[in-house]
């Protein structure tokens, strides 16, 4: 499952590679791993009883068709990301900056209460 996740980040960049700029991509990237990286702490969430999911649609989704919804959550988020980003291209870097910072408070805050990458 993991690689399908990591197939359609490279399709995303496969599509933007010949109009964007170095730095767009690089965005795009990180906006990737970070995502990855949140999604399989989200994954351990589902695995210890002390932690929770936030998240509303995560919770649903998992409640209704288990964890394996987790990584189809998280490839269409990185999908529509990617959709946003290839439609605003005067404000792509902002947009891209701001939704991998959001995504990296995710993932440190993540990491201070003891999630971990869960498989």
């Amino acid at each position: 499952m993991k690689q399908i996740i990591i197939l359609i980040m490279m399709l995303g960049l496969i599509g933007c590679a010949t109009r964007w700029t170095k730095t767009d991509k690089a965005l795009l990237t990180m906006n990737g791993v970070l995502m990855t990286i949140d999604m399989l702490q989200t994954a351990d969430i589902y695995q210890h009883e002390e932690y929770y999911e936030i998240n509303p649609v995560i919770d649903f989704g998992v409640g209704k068709f288990g964890t394996g919804f987790i990584p189809f959550y998280f490839a269409g988020s990185f999908g529509l990301r990617y959709l946003i980003a290839d439609q605003l291209k005067s404000w792509r870097p902002w947009f891209l900056t701001g939704t991998a910072a959001v995504t990296a408070g995710l993932v440190i805050h993540n990491n201070s209460i003891g999630l971990k990458i869960g498989f």
